[in-house]
């Protein structure tokens, strides 16, 4: 609190104080009330920041929900199926299914290629989940192609040995060319 004495002006011991400490007095009133009033705006700003900073999460979620669509999305061995792709063009993106076997699933399940993922039914959804998961897709195939190329190395062929230094496997040539394999060029040491 604000207390200022300095315009305490006694006149004699009989009377107390004068005008000027009567408005010294109210003076401190004033500040007590403003402060009071300042400490509650501060709190109403406070509880205002604070529904702000909630109704902006809220916000956030609901942005997410828009762009997600639904939360139960279709998966296939792990990868997710975007809701918003035609199926011919969703279903590559797993391992192992390209554009011609997408397009014989949904032939053989009856499904339009145009139709997306989020308009599919459960029924559908599985379906094509059992009709991809009967070829070799993903993992299994990942772990199928790499222990081919180990068999190749572990026998000691020409294949397995150009694997085995990065090389083109399939008889390209390298005397130019070849970088996706060989990577970039190494500077000659003299």
């Amino acid at each position: 609190m604000f207390r200022t004495n300095l315009y305490f002006d006694f006149v004699d011991e009989t009377k107390e104080c004068t005008f000027l400490s009567k408005m010294t007095f109210r003076f401190e009133i004033l500040t007590i009330f403003v402060l009071l009033v300042l400490a509650f705006c501060v709190r109403i700003l406070r509880t205002f920041k604070i529904e702000c900073s909630a109704r902006r999460a809220i916000k956030r979620i609901r942005a997410v929900r828009r762009v997600r669509g639904n939360f139960f999305r279709m998966r296939i061995v792990g990868v997710t199926i975007p809701d918003n792709k035609q199926l011919a063009y969703s279903l590559p993106l797993i391992f192992g299914i390209g554009p011609t076997r997408a397009r014989d699933i949904l032939k053989k399940t009856g499904i339009a290629p145009t139709k997306k993922g989020s308009e599919l039914t459960p029924d559908e959804e599985q379906q094509i989940r059992t009709l991809a998961e009967a070829y070799t897709i993903e993992g299994e195939l990942r772990r199928e192609i790499g222990q081919n190329i180990k068999r190749l190395k572990d026998i000691r062929s020409a294949r397995g040995d150009r694997h085995a230094r990065g090389l083109p496997v399939r008889g390209q040539r390298t005397h130019t060319n070849a970088r996706t394999r060989k990577g970039p060029r190494k500077a000659i040491k003299k």
